[in-house]
């Protein structure tokens, strides 16, 4: 049996071969899996955001010629002041 040197000193101690050949309890395993699924899982998150983020930037700049966010013309508008 091996102490535990997991870095939050749980002092547990390492039973089966598998915790012993990694210096780790069952519990520091479980939690060193769980800490590489979130980073594994976070780095996913972030590569889809930046993924959207570039989509849509590209649609943001792919307006058609004359398009700025204001209509050129009034259509179906009728003027209060004309006849």
């Amino acid at each position: 049996m091996n102490k535990c040197q997991f870095h939050n000193d749980c002092s547990g101690y390492c039973v089966m071969p598998e915790q012993i050949a990694a210096n780790l309890c069952e519990d520091c395993q479980d939690a060193e899996r769980m800490d590489e699924a979130v980073r594994l899982r976070t780095a996913e998150v972030v590569e889809a955001a930046t993924e959207l983020l570039g989509e849509l930037d590209a649609a943001a700049h792919a307006r058609p010629a004359g398009v700025h966010g204001a209509p050129t013309r009034s259509v179906g508008r009728v003027s209060p002041h004309h006849p």
